[in-house]
């Protein structure tokens, strides 16, 4: 039984064949889909309302995390999670080149050679009076 309280048994007449047909792509998802396979399931799915309600009742699997699939914007989501990938590997390329050069820029100051004021008295021009 399905969380809104229907079962394979229950789903209504008028919908057996759609039903019939969601089965059949949710084993054929499970097989696999190819990339031609998955655009028919794509268009199956945006064809009509009740195709996406007959797959969610049919696969025994589906969850929150089904929506973009049934919604037909599973490529849209993706696309914005490897954007959002990109962007943190910039920013984490950008913190990683600033905590270097600010380590090179202390490294040249902590390295560099020190003038130390010698004694008048150990002046090599001597004194000056």
């Amino acid at each position: 039984m399905s969380s809104n309280g229907t079962t394979r048994d229950n789903f209504p007449p008028a919908d057996g064949e759609i039903y019939a047909v969601a089965l059949r792509w949710v084993q054929r998802r499970a097989a696999g889909l190819a990339s031609p396979e998955r655009e028919q399931f794509r268009a199956w799915l945006a064809a009509d309302p009740r195709h996406c309600a007959a797959f969610a009742q049919a696969d025994p699997n589906a969850d929150e995390f089904d929506w973009p699939l049934l919604a037909g914007t599973t490529d849209e989501v993706l696309d914005g999670l490897e954007l959002r990938a990109r962007r943190r590997r910039r920013r984490r390329l950008a913190a990683v080149s600033g905590a270097t050069a600010a380590m090179l820029v202390a490294g040249a100051f902590w390295f560099s050679p020190r003038s130390v004021p010698v004694p008048a008295s150990e002046s090599p021009l001597g004194d000056s009076r």
